[in-house]
């Protein structure tokens, strides 16, 4: 049975870190909160827990857990009958989901390389952390020396060795020779030579979280010296040199591939970015757990989270842990737990901003302003720098969006600055909080599409004009979606007046549109509504305008009208 400081561990790994450090703030007073051994935004989990040992608090923090986060703790065992009606259905956590293709490659042992490195980067949010546990699963059921370790900004190379070395049963001691990298390959290698021949492993892997964003310093010494140093050392062993033994080693976290230690470094890493959660991916989610809800209300669920939170995880994974077992359909819960949704949204919404670029009042202003946009180009960018900008700021806008790739939200992509689920959930908590300037933004990024749309070199037209009609959604989501007979309406406008005027915007810079030119225009746009980047579009046409229950009707009514329109208008061109 592990000791009740080993249990509160076990337990915090389940919170995300903003969890763990609103833990700390509700469970401590302030003049506790002094007397920890480092601040609250650094500390780790068994630093924390060490300082409660001293204080003699863990029952208390314990208690203080079961209160505000029960859904940490194991389930209490059910009466038979209980058990029994419950057993196949019941999921204690959201299922793991939408990274397979990582799963795959990272486990695979087909390759002849006899050691691996993989780089995994991605926002926050997007479910690196529960990567690297679920290839810990993973590596353990198959045999192999595994250790999860998360990094804190104040570690050094010789705690992360010892902290590897813990989870790894060997122990190192505390000199300055050798290098930390050395002293834990050193200790395993003892270790294998003398279980080897009882307990034989098929490999080494470490997985290494740097998702609390530790300096950029640390990165480099992990990649050119702590790596290569355990590499060099293993593979002086018979062990790994003949292949009994392969060594890998998954380094996790935000934004990492386009730094200047990722990318000056002599390991042969292996980059992988995570795709974001689509809704399809969220549906799927939803099914495996809310298995027991029939289909319908599975679909609500779903469609309602993807609208107020963007399909961000941890606020995802938050809502279906106070769903499940609600005796209420999706629409009333989403209307009488309004309060509860909102503080999740505010408490993920806060740690997003905590990674946003920091700058002028006039830059702060243009970031929020270019959360509206899925896709931005330099023309809206220039725009965008010269109305909130003090031209004294940037030298022009290639320096401004240096500045702002400086975020995970914003990634350069050839023309384009890419959308993720963290922008989507800044743009949500816009439209609750602030939804006239919301409504502004929108109206003013429309403007903008139709603008571009009129120039003379334009680049993507059926992106476009795309962008163009998703902004006339948003702008009219705030007070036009609220009931059914609203709906109806927007829908309406949306298919008899907008639509037209769109499809003739996006032909317009034809001066003589000849049917060739018409019909490349059409395949280009359906071409378009094909691609995986615009789900967020189809999403939107599908729930602003949708009846009763979501479902793709208004989607595909949407796909039919525009090919009428454009037929209808290829027919009016004289041969």
């Amino acid at each position: 049975m592990p000791g009740q400081f080993e249990e509160l561990r076990a337990l915090l790994d389940d919170l995300v870190d903003i969890e763990f450090r609103d833990t700390i703030r509700g469970f401590l007073d302030t003049k506790d909160e002094t007397r920890l051994p480092s601040p609250i935004d650094i500390i780790d989990r068994g630093s924390f827990l060490g300082y409660l040992k001293q204080r003699r608090k863990l029952a208390q923090f314990k208690e203080y857990l079961k209160k505000h986060y029960p859904r940490i703790f194991p389930p209490s065992k059910p009466n038979r009958r209980e058990k029994n009606h419950k057993e196949k259905d019941y999921v204690e956590r959201v299922p793991f989901t939408n990274r397979q293709d990582e799963i795959d490659t990272i486990t695979s042992t087909s390759s002849e390389a006899l050691a691996k490195y993989f780089l995994i980067h991605a926002p926050s949010g997007y479910g690196k952390t529960d990567l690297l546990k679920e290839l810990s699963k993973w590596f353990r059921t198959k045999k192999w020396h595994n250790a999860y370790l998360a990094i804190s900004p104040d570690m050094t190379l010789i705690s992360i060795a010892k902290g590897l070395a813990k989870k790894l049963e060997v122990k190192i001691g505390d000199g300055s020779t050798p290098s930390p990298g050395l002293k834990l390959s050193g200790a395993l290698i003892s270790q294998y030579r003398v279980q080897h021949k009882h307990q034989k492993y098929e490999g080494l892997v470490l997985l290494i979280d740097l998702d609390k964003a530790p300096a950029p310093e640390m990165l480099g010494k992990i990649l050119d010296e702590f790596i290569p140093d355990i590499q060099k050392n293993l593979f002086n062993t018979q062990l790994f040199k003949s292949g009994q033994m392969q060594f890998r080693v998954v380094i996790a976290g935000r934004y990492l591939a386009d730094t200047k230690e990722v990318k000056s470094t002599d390991l042969p890493l292996d980059i992988r970015a995570l795709s974001p959660f689509t809704y399809r991916v969220i549906k799927t989610t939803v099914d495996k757990y809310l298995s027991n809800h029939n289909s319908d209300e599975r679909l609500k669920f779903a469609a309602h989270t993807v609208f107020l939170t963007g399909g961000h995880p941890s606020c995802m994974a938050r809502l279906l842990e106070m769903f499940r077992d609600q005796p209420m359909p999706a629409d009333d819960f989403f209307e009488t737990k309004q309060e509860e949704i909102q503080q999740i949204i505010q408490v993920e919404t806060k740690h997003v901003e905590e990674g946003l670029p920091k700058g002028s009042d006039g830059f702060n202003t243009a970031l929020r302003v270019l959360m509206i946009y899925r896709h931005v180009n330099s023309f809206i960018l220039d725009i965008l720098r010269k109305k909130y900008i003090d031209e004294s700021e940037f030298r022009d806008t290639f320096d401004f969006e240096d500045k702002l790739t400086q975020s995970y939200i914003f990634t350069r992509n050839q023309y384009l600055l890419k959308d993720d689920v963290s922008r989507r959930l800044m743009t949500m908590y816009l439209r609750e909080y602030h939804p006239d300037t919301f409504t502004d933004y929108c109206r003013y990024a429309r403007e903008l599409c139709e603008d571009y749309l009129k120039g003379q070199d334009i680049q993507t037209p059926p992106l476009w004009i795309l962008e163009y009609l998703f902004q006339w959604l948003q702008e009219h989501s705030v007070k036009k979606i609220g009931t059914q007979e609203a709906r109806e309406s927007l829908s309406s406008e949306f298919f008899d007046k907008v639509l037209p005027y769109a499809m003739d915007l996006y032909l317009r810079r034809h001066s003589n549109l000849t049917k060739i030119q018409c019909k490349e225009d059409q395949k280009a746009l359906i071409s378009e509504l094909g691609q995986t980047r615009q789900w967020e579009f189809e999403f939107a046409v599908n729930y602003f305008l949708r009846s009763k229950s979501y479902d793709n009707s208004p989607y595909q009514k949407f796909e039919k009208r525009i090919a009428d329109l454009l037929d209808k208008r290829y027919m009016e061109i004289s041969a």
